[in-house]
C-alpha cells in the first residue's frame, strides 16, 4: 500500500483510509535560506520581509508552531532557484533542496506549486510562453516542470502531496484549457504516482467563468484536484459556506474529483488597530470564524483547508498567522492522520 496520498473518485486516500487535512500556506519561503536577496522584494525576500534566518527560523516553527499540520503549501517558484548573476541565470536548487528536506525531516506533505498567479502573465503565455525561457530564469516553464518533478519525485515520494501546476490560474479560456491539459499530461508521463492540482480561485475569474471552470479540469483528466479560494471580500470573511464554492463542489462531484481551498483568509479585526500589534481577542474572533467556515466546508465535501498564510507575527489588519495565534491550534485539532 502506497505510504503517498492517491485518490479514489471524490475521495483524497492514505494508507487505504479517506483522507482531509489542514494545512498552511507559506509564500515565497523558497529563496529565505540565504541573506543574498533584498528583504524590499515581496516575492524574492519573503511576504512583509520573513526571513528564515539560513534554515533556523523555519526548523524552529515546524517544532514549535507546526507540529500537527500536516500539510504545507509551498510556492516553488523557478525565481527561488535561479542564480541572476550569470546571464543566462544558472539553476541552483540548494535553497529548495533544502526547503524540501525540513519538510521530510518533520513528516510534512507538500503542495508543491511551480508558478504564481496568472494574472499576472499575458495571454499569450498559455499558447507559446510557458515552453519559452524568460530572461530572468534558467528554463522554460515547461522545462522547469520537468527538472523539479525528475528531481524530487522519488527522494521525496512521501513527502509530495501533489504538484500543483500554477496558483491561482486565470486567462483566455481556449489557452487555458489546452495548457491545462499539455502540462497535466506531462507530469503525468514523468509521474505516475503524486496527485496533480491546478489552483484557481473559482469564483468567475478569466478562463474559469460559470460552466468553464468544469470545462478545463474536463478536458484534462490528469488533473486530480479541484479549487477554490476563499477570501470573502474587502478583507471581510464573508460566508462560511459560499453558494460559489457550493456550486464549485457540485463541479467536483460532477467530474468525480476532490476539492480542495488550497487559500483562505480575512482580516483579525475590520476596524481600526495597529497593523503589527495583535489584539488577543480580534485572534480569538478569527479563529473562531475559522471554526466555522471549516466545520460548514468539511461537511460540506471540501477534502482540505489551507490557510493564507505564515509569517513572523499575526496580523490584525491582515490574513497573516503568526507565533501562537490560535488559528494554529485550530489547524491541529482539525488534522487527521
Amino acid at each position: 500500500m502506497p505510504s503517498y496520498v492517491t485518490r479514489s473518485g471524490y475521495k483524497l486516500m492514505l494508507n487505504g483510509y479517506e483522507w482531509k487535512f489542514t494545512g498552511l500556506n507559506l509564500a515565497a519561503h523558497g529563496s529565505l535560506w540565504s541573506g543574498d536577496v533584498p528583504a524590499a522584494d515581496w516575492w524574492a525576500g519573503g511576504q512583509l520581509g520573513f526571513h528564515w534566518n539560513a534554515g533556523t527560523l523555519i526548523a524552529d516553527a515546524f517544532d514549535a508552531q507546526w507540529t500537527g499540520i500536516p500539510v504545507i503549501r509551498l510556492h516553488m517558484a523557478q525565481m527561488y532557484s535561479a542564480n541572476t548573476n550569470s546571464t543566462p541565470p544558472a539553476r541552483t536548487w540548494a535553497r529548495l533542496d533544502k526547503t524540501m528536506s525540513v519538510c521530510q525531516a518533520k513528516g510534512k506533505r507538500v503542495i508543491f506549486s511551480f508558478e504564481g498567479p496568472g494574472s499576472q502573465r499575458p495571454a499569450n503565455w498559455f499558447t507559446t510562453g510557458y515552453t519559452t525561457r524568460e530572461t530572468s530564469n534558467a528554463n522554460s516553464y515547461r522545462d522547469y516542470v520537468i527538472e523539479c518533478v525528475n528531481r524530487y519525485k522519488t527522494t521525496y515520494s512521501d513527502t509530495i502531496l501533489c504538484w500543483e501546476m500554477m496558483g491561482e490560474a486565470e486567462g483566455p479560456h481556449l489557452e487555458v484549457k489546452g495548457w491545462a491539459k499539455d502540462v497535466s499530461d506531462l507530469i503525468r508521463s514523468l509521474d505516475p504516482d503524486h496527485l496533480i492540482y491546478l489552483s484557481t480561485i473559482g469564483t468567475h475569474q478569466p478562463g474559469f467563468d460559470h460552466a468553464e471552470y468544469g470545462a478545463v479540469y474536463a478536458n484534462a483528466p490528469n488533473i486530480d484536484m479541484c479549487s477554490y479560494h476563499d477570501y470573502g471580500w474587502g478583507g471581510r470573511p464573508g460566508a462560511d459556506l459560499d453558494d460559489r464554492l457550493v456550486q464549485r463542489i457540485a463541479d467536483a462531484r460532477a467530474l468525480n474529483r476532490p476539492l480542495i481551498v488550497s487559500e483562505v483568509g480575512f482580516h483579525a479585526d475590520l476596524a481600526t488597530g495597529d497593523y503589527m500589534s495583535p489584539d488577543a481577542g480580534s485572534l480569538a474572533r478569527r479563529r473562531d470564524t475559522y471554526k466555522r467556515k471549516m466545520d460548514r466546508q468539511f461537511q460540506a465535501g471540501i477534502a482540505g483547508f489551507v490557510p493564507w498564510t505564515y509569517q513572523e507575527v499575526s496580523e490584525v489588519n491582515g490574513m497573516g498567522l503568526g507565533p501562537g495565534d490560535p488559528t494554529l491550534q485550530l489547524l491541529r485539532d482539525f488534522s487527521t492522520p
